[in-house]
């Protein structure tokens, strides 16, 4: 009994090793993955490629990462190994512990976040933002796996080479700056919605006249490629973006969609809505703002007046509210350093039409010091000085608009405010040294 018994135990433990290293339970064993890169983009956009020296890394871009083994002769279905968002530095990193059997790869990626969504070409409700394959079918085995720099740039391999992805990447990291910038004045200050995004679009309308847009209702901003032209510049798209700023922060912008209804369609040059006009105008001043902000760039100066009557035929206060060159004119007024120093009666012979430095400025003047962020700040409420909603659609004539922002902001006043609508009055001479400077 003792030998049967013996020789038993010895039998299973035998067959019990031999069970552990068939291949079967071999391929059970566990490796460290690690898969890893960092994401950049050569940039198509001028102004971004002058502050970038070229190129820039791609921040708070989704990664996923996909793998697959073979079972058998064939290779199984791509099986997910979850998703990250690139670092301040570009980098994404996703380690796994799986077994050790060799696989392929596939590396996407997303340009999406809770406050940004760059659309494609053939967006629709279930798809609205497109996963980019950069990497795939790559094979590897267990351990640490580097992809190093991988930039959207032309000839760049599978989507890193696209037209499409690569202009999406420059819409991040333009978007991306804008959002930062107005957040960083406060919380008043920033998006309230989330900045959605398409380009390449191509409506209904005819290739000629279909010119990229902001919806009102929707908030999306949709930017512009067909047969005839491409708007995918820096300008138009900082130029919509304002469009969505203001959106967020006032009432009444139904007035562009009702005006785009009129004949002749359009929501630039004389409309008959000043409400209309006034969006127009600030989407430009925004734009001018913006680049200068984040570029650099000179803050264009205000029009003088004969040169808006001879170009655009404003010739009457009503009608310079009803023209976004009048309103741009009225807002970059408010921000023009010593505005004192400028003559707003000269006319230019060149096509500019900018208002002109004096050669001698009188003496004892004090221009107010009105920023950027205090045009914004307009638009929000201040129930202390009697404004408790936000700027409304009849606030935007200029006399309206010009009340407000002296009771609201600081550095202005009644008597700058009477000061402006008279350097915006076609129908008058006075110059802003008239009103800010001594005897």
């Amino acid at each position: 009994m003792r030998r049967t018994t013996t020789f038993s135990l010895g039998l299973i433990s035998i067959l019990a090793v031999a069970l552990f290293l068939t291949p079967q339970n071999a391929l059970a064993a566990k490796c460290n993955w690690t898969v890893t890169g960092k994401l950049a983009v050569k940039h198509k956009l001028q102004e971004l490629k002058e502050k970038f020296n070229g190129e820039s890394l791609l921040k708070g871009v989704i990664v996923n990462v996909s793998a697959r083994k073979k079972i058998g002769a064939l290779w199984a279905p791509w099986g997910s190994w979850g998703s990250v968002r690139t670092n301040s530095s570009g980098k994404f990193l996703i380690s796994k512990r799986k077994s050790c059997d060799q696989r392929k790869f596939r590396v996407r990626v997303k340009f999406r976040s809770s406050k940004l969504e760059v659309r494609h070409k053939k967006s629709h409700p279930l798809n609205w933002v497109k996963w980019h394959t950069i990497i795939k079918n790559r094979r590897h085995r267990a351990g640490r796996i580097s992809y190093g720099q991988l930039t959207f740039k032309p000839g760049g391999k599978r989507a890193l080479g696209s037209f499409e992805a690569r202009r999406q990447a420059d819409i991040w990291v333009l978007y991306k700056m804008a959002i930062r910038h107005v957040r960083r004045m406060g919380r008043g200050y920033a998006f309230t919605t989330k900045i959605r995004v398409k380009y390449p679009h191509k409506g209904p309308v005819k290739d000629d006249i279909e010119s990229s847009y902001a919806d009102p209702t929707t908030k999306e901003i949709w930017i512009i490629k067909n047969s005839k032209k491409d708007q995918f510049s820096t300008r138009t798209l900082l130029h919509e973006l304002g469009h969505v700023w203001a959106y967020n922060h006032s009432s009444g912008e139904i007035c562009l969609t009702q005006e785009l209804l009129k004949p002749p369609h359009t929501t630039h040059g004389l409309v008959k809505d000043h409400c209309a006009a006034f969006h127009e105008g600030f989407a430009e001043y925004w734009m001018g703002k913006m680049l200068q902000a984040l570029f650099g760039k000179s803050a264009p100066l205000p029009y003088n007046r004969k040169w808006l009557a001879s170009k655009y035929g404003l010739t009457a206060l009503r009608r310079v509210q009803r023209h976004d060159r009048g309103w741009v004119s009225v807002f970059r007024m408010l921000t023009t350093p010593n505005i004192h120093k400028y003559d707003f009666g000269t006319a230019l012979t060149g096509a500019a039409g900018y208002v002109v430095a004096k050669s001698s400025a009188r003496k004892g003047c004090t221009s107010p010091k009105i920023t950027f962020k205090n045009v914004l700040r307009a638009f929000n409420p201040r129930s202390s000085k009697g404004y408790p909603k936000q700027l409304a659609r009849k606030e935007t004539t200029i006399s309206k608009f010009l009340n407000r922002s002296a009771a609201i902001l600081g550095p202005m006043t009644g008597k700058h405010s009477t000061m402006y609508k008279k350097l915006a009055d076609p129908s008058k001479t006075s110059q802003p040294s008239d009103s800010l400077c001594g005897s």
